[in-house]
């Protein structure tokens, strides 16, 4: 939460070497070195991790999420069917939107659009039926944007974005989400300077969107880099 991913790295390693058969120890070290942009080197921890605790909450999806970095979607999928599974039987700690979101646009990267589409219809239905008629706000609004990007519908993604950021009331987390759906859609500027309006609404978990796929798009652009890299010491 300090922003020192190195330190936290060398934290990391010490934990791994008292404890080298907890899961949760490789994690965090898989982590600290994902949010140094070395997703190689995650990928070994996270698949350490997903070897002592196979159904590890935060091990198998940031496994899908340094996978797709490395721009194997076709890799990923196949954990990212782990995640969805698992988040229906509530064992992670995501929001079932978002995990389906996770796997349709890696099916839509690994050349299967058709998959990538049913999931992305089925999870935005569920998100609908889950508001009983009400009015989506702003979460939602992203979410459901995020969903019909991944199946393909961008004309659908913008009018559902173009909601989201009239609404009122957006907190920091979910304008990273309006950020991610900005980004998927090709507008880095607007991306960017919604990133920092989630930072200075205070958004905690600064080295995350580095890793997720919704900010594919954006992932080696120098701007994008530059505002998720770890500061120089």
């Amino acid at each position: 939460m300090r922003r020192d991913a190195a330190a936290a790295e060398r934290t990391a390693r010490r934990l791994v070497s008292v404890s080298p058969d907890i899961a949760n120890s490789h994690s965090m070290l898989g982590y600290s070195l994902a949010a140094q942009w070395r997703f190689a080197d995650a990928e070994r921890e996270f698949r350490r991790t997903t070897e002592l605790d196979p159904e590890h909450p935060y091990g198998v999806p940031n496994l899908g999420h340094v996978l797709f970095a490395q721009g194997r979607a076709a890799d990923a999928v196949p954990v990212y069917r782990k995640m969805v599974d698992m988040g229906k039987r509530r064992l992670t700690t995501g929001n079932p939107a978002t995990e389906s979101f996770d796997l349709a646009l890696a099916l839509r990267n690994a050349g299967n659009a058709a998959e990538a589409a049913t999931v992305a219809q089925d999870a935005s239905a569920a998100v609908l039926n889950k508001l009983k008629g009400a009015a989506p706000g702003p979460f939602e609004l992203a979410a459901l944007g995020a969903l019909a990007a991944a199946a393909g519908q961008a004309e659908t993604a913008s009018q559902y974005l173009a909601r989201a950021e009239r609404a009122p009331k957006a907190d920091a987390n979910t304008l990273m989400d309006i950020a991610e759906l900005q980004a998927l859609l090709g507008r880095k500027q607007s991306a960017l300077a919604t990133m920092r309006k989630s930072f200075a609404a205070g958004y905690s978990d600064f080295f995350f969107p580095a890793i997720i796929p919704g900010f594919q798009p954006v992932r080696n652009d120098p701007e994008f880099r530059a505002l998720f890299s770890p500061p120089r010491k």
